[in-house]
């Protein structure tokens, strides 16, 4: 699932929700006691936030999308992992059905939002938003996916 980010710390704090050990796991990963890590995520006693570095290495460590998100979502973009594995035809139907499945989402928060006023407010924008980049993200993943199983250059 994609999600914009609108901070790093919210990254970093999706990150350790999906590290296995949890925070603890993540800090000694990237070569830091959890006091150091705490103290770096919270910005307090002197600390600074982490460097590129430390990101790029929670990222690899717990094998998420969130840090390339937060920096494509930054410039108005949207980054969309690539699949690097063998797909069949009956894989590819699964791809399908969840891309049309997040445009109905989409389209359900649409109808959520204008039923009561025929307004949207600033909650049921972000909550269109977000249904509507995953959306995106599974059509282009499905596109892709259609050129692996079909494609010449297998």
């Amino acid at each position: 699932m994609l999600v914009k980010f609108d901070s790093k710390k919210e990254v970093v704090k999706e990150i350790i929700k999906k590290t296995k050990g949890g925070r603890g796991a993540l800090a000694g990963a990237i070569g830091m006691s959890e006091t150091t890590f705490n103290n770096k995520l919270y910005e307090r006693n002197g600390c600074r936030f982490f460097d590129d570095e430390d990101l790029e290495a929670m990222e690899i460590h717990a094998g998420t999308y969130f840090l390339a998100q937060y920096r494509a979502g930054q410039r108005g973009g949207l980054f969309v992992p690539m699949a690097e594995f063998e797909l069949d035809a009956e894989e590819l139907s699964e791809i399908q059905i969840k891309e049309m499945a997040a445009l109905g989402e989409a389209n359900v928060e649409i109808c959520r939002a204008l039923a009561d006023d025929q307004m949207i407010d600033n909650k049921e924008a972000k909550a269109i938003k977000s249904a509507a980049i995953e959306a995106a993200a599974r059509v282009i993943a499905s596109k892709l996916a259609a050129i692996r199983v079909y494609g010449m250059d297998k």
